[in-house]
């Protein structure tokens, strides 16, 4: 479906970053998209989540102008709009030009600064349950550890196919702090790992030992950037069991982590 939204060139050094506007109208998601320095962007919250193959059957305002997206992003900009502290916002699909090849390339080389330079880095896993209608307009909720439903969320969030692919895990390990984001609920990354690594000590069900999000759990320091000290076969490796949709990304997904030497 061809969007009518037209990109602007974007100069050297500077990035975009979307600013939700308010409407009157829940089911509408306007956004503004400017352009900031790489060097000095206003805070912001970078999204970490998946494609997915479905068509881009929704949309969303940018600049005013109707712009088609995949059903995954439409509703991880629904949550991600609630919290009106998360005032700008970095997401691949809308902030580069997916019809710039050449700004597409550019930006492979810049996404270690785009994840660590963030704030937050909030990883979308997706919907809680099949959507039909939209919900009601409330506010996200944030679990807290005694709460009775952070344990069950936990082992089933953990399982999502979001922890495959293999560009998380510079976009996770890069991070100053990440948010789990799954539905309207959201879980801190501490939080989250307590109850993951609790369950991985203490279920006869080894199958959560496995999960793709116990290894980034594991490799994760929190409160600061995990700065660049892996060997490229050590990263292969550790990271076979992700995936990608365009086989140069097995490397080029993990280029920011790389030691100086490699």
């Amino acid at each position: 479906m061809a969007n009518s939204f037209s990109y602007q060139k974007l100069p050297p050094q500077q990035v975009r970053l979307l600013t939700p506007r308010r409407s009157s109208n829940h089911k509408e998601l306007r956004f503004a998209l400017r352009a900031y320095s790489v060097d000095d962007p206003p805070s912001y919250v970078a999204v970490s989540y998946t494609w997915g193959t479905s068509a881009a059957s929704n949309f969303v305002y940018l600049n005013d102008v109707k712009h088609w997206v995949r059903p995954n992003l439409w509703w991880c900009l629904y949550y991600v709009s609630m919290n009106p502290s998360w005032r700008h916002v970095w997401v691949d699909y809308l902030c580069i030009d997916q019809t710039n090849i050449e700004e597409r390339n550019q930006h492979v080389q810049t996404m270690d600064r785009i994840f660590s330079n963030a704030n937050l880095v909030v990883a979308w896993l997706g919907v809680e349950d099949d959507v039909g209608a939209l919900p009601s307009y409330l506010p996200m909720k944030c679990l807290i550890y005694d709460s009775p439903e952070c344990q069950s969320r936990t082992t089933q969030w953990a399982s999502r196919v979001y922890w495959n692919r293999r560009w998380i895990v510079q976009e996770l390990l890069l991070a100053v702090d990440v948010n789990i984001l799954c539905g309207g609920h959201c879980m801190s990354w501490p939080l989250f790992k307590a109850w993951v690594m609790d369950e991985v000590e203490t279920s006869e069900d080894h199958s959560m030992a496995t999960s793709g999000a116990v290894s980034l759990l594991a490799h994760k320091v929190e409160g600061v950037v995990h700065y660049p000290e892996y060997a490229l076969h050590d990263l292969l490796l550790e990271y076979r069991h992700t995936g990608c949709s365009d086989p140069r990304d097995r490397v080029f997904a993990l280029l920011g982590l790389l030691s100086e030497d490699e």
